[in-house]
């Protein structure tokens, strides 16, 4: 698996204040992180090899926000918890990283 490194969140963003809460396994039900505190904003790398669906509110489904595999996204809004989750009989490994 490649983790996000921390030379990477460099280049995220200028603060060294971050939360790395990889890896996260994500299936087909859903799966849910929390950080310790409220993040302004985050970088998620799906590393694995399928795609993954996320969503800022529990009851996340395939219709949400897709993640493709091998793909980054980073989402710059106060955050406290994301929901994944994977298409039937999926899964997929996220590296995922929080920026106070």
């Amino acid at each position: 698996m490649t983790r996000i490194r921390a030379d990477s969140v460099a280049v995220f963003t200028q603060s060294k204040t971050y939360e790395d809460l990889s890896p996260i396994s994500v299936t087909d039900v859903e799966t849910s992180i929390t950080f310790v505190s409220q993040r302004k904003s985050v970088l998620v790398y799906n590393d694995g090899e399928n795609d993954c669906h996320f969503s800022a509110s529990t009851g996340v489904t395939t219709s949400n926000f897709r993640i493709p595999a091998g793909s980054s996204i980073s989402m710059v809004f106060p955050i406290t918890t994301l929901y994944f989750i994977c298409a039937a009989s999926e899964t997929c490994t996220l590296s995922v990283i929080g920026e106070r």
